[in-house]
Formats: C-alpha cells, structure tokens, sequence
C-alpha cells in the first residue's frame, strides 16, 4: 500500500498495520489524493502554489508528469480522496467554494468561530459559525487528467440546498451550503455524492450521467454534527462506505455543530 499526503509517501508491506519512513514523493504538486487508474497508472492531484493540479506516474510513483491545471478557480477546495474514476472511464473531482478564505485581505469582516456567554465568561464553542455560503462544484476529465472541465459547464455547475424543514426542494427554508463533498458510483452506475451542511444531517445528491446534471441538494437520513464525511465504493462489491461523525437530536438542538 502507498500512502501520498503532502510532499511524500509511505509504503506498508503488511496491509497498512505497520508503515515505513517518509520518503520524498519527488512531484511539482503536493498529494492531497491519490488513485490507480483503470489502465494501471498511479495518479495525484494537490495544490501547486494555490491552484489546483493533476499528475500521474507510470512507474509506481518513482516519476511524475508535469503538473496539469484542473481549474483557477479561486478558492476551491476538494476534500481529501475526492477523486474517483467511474466505469466509464471518467476521472470525477468534487469540491467547493467557501468564498470566505480567511487569508483573504477581507476576512477580519467575518467571523469563522462560534463564542457564547457562560457564567460571566466568554468561551470559545466551536468553528465554522461565521457567515459562509458553500457551494458544490465538480471538475471532470475524460483523458486521464490531460484536461479538465468543470461540470454543468460555464458559468453554471454550483450546488447547494434549496429546501425546507421537511426537505423538500422549494426555496421556502432559504439556501443551505454544502461544505466538503464527496462521491462514489452506485451499482447502477449513477454517482451519489455526500456533503455536510449546517441541517443536522448530511446532504446528498444523485447525477445519471457522470456528473455532467446533478439532481437537488436534498438531506440524507444521516444525522450528523458540520463535520465532513466520505464516502466510497468496496470494490470487491460495489457497496458503498460511509464514515462520518453522528450526533444526536439533543446535541444538535444543544448547538454542538462541529463538536
């Protein structure tokens, strides 16, 4: 097993229980993801200076070709292991935009932490409170990472939540964000994508045709504190994994969004 993260990798020669040392991953992009291609091919995407890029490697990760930019996109972000390729072929990459980064030059107007007053002091209760719109947007390539388009195409092709307390798809409940997606193919071959959100549940969203259309952002039977999942597919069955961080009805109702 190779383990990519950052700017080098480990190897396990024992099914993960054990690893070895750091070793330099000798790419121009860093590795906040890496995948075998259907052809046998390794492949990474990570950020070179604050863009998004791809590369691959046909000798096990010993060579990388030159970084290829995925989108300029400013501040887009993909989760960790967000991309898959689907049985057509397709190599699927799902993120989102925040637009608040708190680097930016604006960002003291924002407040990216959630303070309550409790028996006369003021105490610091959890991040991700300040007043962020997260939209959905995936990027797709059907070469093999040699070029990229974003999907919905320009200049639509954003996701977010458009229902109400009951979930359904009518604008009454306001616009909910979607924070962090992630995706797998379904046995029948639709692609289901997970994402948190600040509704007490994870939300989710069906695309027919590898993510060109995405169906409504609606929320999932999920219970969970605003806390990323993943999702993916068992290769062996095409069952699909979810791991994700569940709360209950009352620490929801309590307020403990990212606890």
């Amino acid at each position: 097993l190779m383990l990519a993260h950052g700017d080098s990798y480990q190897i396990s020669q024992d099914g993960g229980e054990t690893w070895g040392d750091d070793q330099p991953l000798n790419a121009e992009t860093g590795a906040d993801g890496i995948i075998r291609f259907q052809s046998g091919a390794l492949a990474i995407y990570g950020k070179k200076g604050d863009r998004w890029h791809f590369s691959s490697s046909p000798d096990e990760g010993k060579t990388w070709t030159a970084p290829v930019l995925i989108t300029n996109y400013p501040d887009y972000y993909p989760m960790h292991h967000s991309m898959i390729q689907l049985k057509s072929g397709r190599l699927l990459l799902v993120g989102y935009w925040c637009g608040l980064n708190p680097a930016a030059p604006d960002a003291k107007r924002y407040s990216w932490t959630g303070w309550g007053w409790w028996r006369g002091a003021v105490l610091f209760m959890d991040g991700h409170r300040g007043p962020e719109m997260g939209i959905g947007l995936a990027y797709y390539s059907d070469d093999e990472g040699q070029t990229w388009q974003r999907c919905g195409g320009e200049p639509m092709g954003g996701l977010f939540g458009w229902f109400d307390e009951r979930g359904v798809p009518n604008g009454e409940g306001g616009a909910t964000g979607i924070y962090e997606p992630t995706a797998a193919e379904t046995k029948d071959g639709r692609v289901l994508l997970f994402a948190r959100s600040k509704v007490g549940r994870l939300v989710q969203s069906y695309s027919l045709n590898d993510g060109d259309v995405w169906h409504s952002i609606l929320p999932t039977e999920l219970s969970s504190s605003q806390a990323p999942p993943l999702l993916i597919q068992i290769p062996q069955t095409g069952d699909l994994l979810c791991v994700w961080n569940q709360v209950s009805t009352e620490e929801i109702l309590w307020g403990f969004a990212r606890g």
